[in-house]
């Protein structure tokens, strides 16, 4: 009920890498923004069925590093497909054919055609809930916006058409059609 009704949720498609150096990379859509000084983004990933870390959580904890990319609908089968449970050690980059650039500030390469990636240092995860969820806390260090995404006003949402997550199998794109201007002054 939860994920059918707090609609849309933006997606963090979260790239990281384990201690003996294998990469993972997988999709989460309980994912926000934190704080802006600094800059920091949460996201939340529920246990494995055997009741172990994800393999995010568990890379997270050992190089407290990740790299977060935001990305629009030409990543959708990527995005899907590395949400399959695949072995810890199984990199869903290579799986899905992926090309990968050099971050600046992080040991973690970004996928290029991301529309915007954040380079990550770990904060804190916390622990709650009854299964529990870790819930990830992590500082933005580095921005990547990709060329003509971005004018004066700053980045152009609709020609990023990032992906939001609704229920099930559902997804949103975000574009122009979808964007509105409300007509109240907040500057109360």
């Amino acid at each position: 009920m939860l994920a059918s009704t707090v609609i849309p949720r933006p997606i963090a498609w979260i790239s990281t890498k384990g201690g003996d150096g294998s990469c993972n990379l997988a999709p989460f859509s309980f994912f926000n923004a934190v704080t802006s000084d600094p800059p920091m983004v949460s996201f939340s990933a529920g246990p494995k069925r055997d009741g172990g870390d994800k393999d995010t959580i568990r890379n997270l904890k050992e190089s407290k590093e990740c790299v977060i990319h935001i990305i629009d609908e030409s990543l959708a089968d990527a995005m899907t497909l590395s949400a399959h449970p695949f072995a810890y050690g199984e990199c869903e980059i290579e799986k899905a054919g992926l090309e990968t650039q050099k971050a600046k500030m992080v040991d973690i390469d970004i996928i290029k055609g991301a529309k915007i990636a954040y380079e990550c240092k770990l904060d804190r995860i916390v622990e709650v809930g009854n299964k529990p969820m870790s819930v990830a806390f992590a500082e933005i260090l580095c921005y990547h916006i990709l060329d003509g995404e971005q004018d004066q006003n700053g980045v152009k949402e609709s020609s990023i058409k990032a992906l939001g997550r609704l229920g099930g199998k559902n997804y949103i794109r975000f574009d122009e059609g979808n964007i509105f201007q409300s007509q109240v002054d907040q500057k109360h």
